[in-house]
């Protein structure tokens, strides 16, 4: 699949129905004003829909919402029996940082949330059609190791949205993907990141923004660079 051709669809997509009865989410950013539409995840829904990624990296999950969410995407759309899902998140290292930004409803904290994504993955790793790996810790310190043994199709950076770790993380990424690897970062608008790399990749990958929610920049690597 390329995005260039496919764009449109899949910025477009109303993916509704691909999350009904979806799980709520806990955490929602102290400055925005909705954590939960679930626009975002539409996009992804239909990209994962069209290009049927066998293996799939996901940086951040916090809650492992996201995480059941790209299984559940996976097992419905990508059809024959291997299938890989790699999450990487770290433990309680960010506690400090994410009280400073992050609230939290239903009288669930931080710990909840731990102890939440720890169920959900657990579950997740029973799935008999999707094997789903946890892998803890940064993703400056995992994402060479990761991209070394495995050739990921799809690639969903969700973690720390500061502009220096995401240019380190893109680095990795844009050393060990092949052509045709698509990465999505989520929650861009604003992201001094987005012009950076528009000013620095686009000789070797395809980008597309998107305003949906928070924003959506979608990279894809040129098969002729």
């Amino acid at each position: 699949m390329s995005l260039r051709n496919n764009w449109k669809t899949i910025s477009e997509y109303d993916g509704r129905a691909e999350f009904e009865n979806f799980p709520i989410c806990y955490a929602k950013g102290k400055h925005q004003s909705n954590n939960s539409s679930n626009e975002n995840l539409a996009t992804i829904a239909e990209y994962i829909r069209q290009d049927k990624p066998r293996q799939v990296l996901e940086c951040g999950t916090f809650e492992g919402r996201t995480t059941e969410y790209l299984a559940t995407l996976m097992g419905r759309h990508v059809p024959g029996k291997y299938k890989l899902l790699v999450t990487i998140d770290v433990e309680g290292c960010i506690k400090d940082i994410t009280e400073d930004s992050v609230t939290y409803q239903d009288d669930i904290d931080y710990e909840d949330v731990l102890a939440i994504r720890s169920h959900r993955l657990a579950l997740l790793q029973r799935n008999p059609t999707v094997r789903v790996i946890y892998e803890s810790g940064l993703t400056q310190h995992l994402l060479l190791k990761l991209l070394k043994q495995i050739e990921f199709n799809f690639i969903y950076e969700d973690a720390c949205h500061l502009p220096n770790i995401l240019i380190k993380d893109w680095e990795a990424i844009s050393q060990y993907a092949r052509p045709g690897c698509v990465v999505c970062f989520d929650d861009m608008a604003n992201n001094p990141f987005k012009d950076w790399l528009y000013e620095n990749a686009a000789k070797e990958w395809d980008i597309y923004y998107s305003d949906i929610e928070r924003g959506q920049l979608w990279v894809e690597r040129k098969l002729f660079a």
